[in-house]
């Protein structure tokens, strides 16, 4: 086997190093974009911790028309999830949830306010002063509100 000319060699290792460079710049870029879902992700698992209780309530609401009363609800034990560090509901019937997590969510709060359509259905309107909109969970940048 005869050893290949040194100008055919050059010329695939300047074609080896393009690809590795072009790889880089692919891994930087699919990193940023992964990055930027781990924030919505584990907000996400916040919806999916209430979830079973907004449930209960949208049901309570649809019999009596009307949000329950202190001491007429019983919440529903949440699910545990790892970037869900409390979960409260007030009153009013807002739920609120701390998180856990990446720094964008880390110690802060989002609230679901309940409100009610004109089919008697109740929807939660999102509520955050410290977590930007663009890491609310799903649910909270799908649905639109009064």
């Amino acid at each position: 086997m005869t050893p290949a000319p040194p100008k055919v060699l050059i010329s695939a290792l300047r074609v080896l190093s393009a690809l590795l460079v072009l790889g880089a710049i692919a891994w930087f870029v699919a990193s940023l974009t992964y990055d930027d879902e781990q924030p919505r992700m584990q907000a996400n698992e916040g919806l999916a911790a209430v979830g079973d209780v907004m449930d209960q309530l949208q049901l309570f609401y649809a019999e009596h028309h009307r949000l329950p009363a202190s001491g007429e609800f019983q919440m529903p034990a949440s699910r545990a999830v790892k970037h869900v560090a409390a979960i409260v509901l007030t009153a009013d019937g807002s739920l609120i949830i701390v998180y856990t997590g990446r720094r964008q969510i880390e110690g802060k709060s989002l609230t679901l306010r309940p409100y009610a359509d004109a089919q008697h259905g109740l929807h939660w309107h999102c509520e955050s002063a410290e977590i930007a909109p663009r890491w609310w969970p799903d649910y909270c940048r799908q649905h639109t509100t009064p």
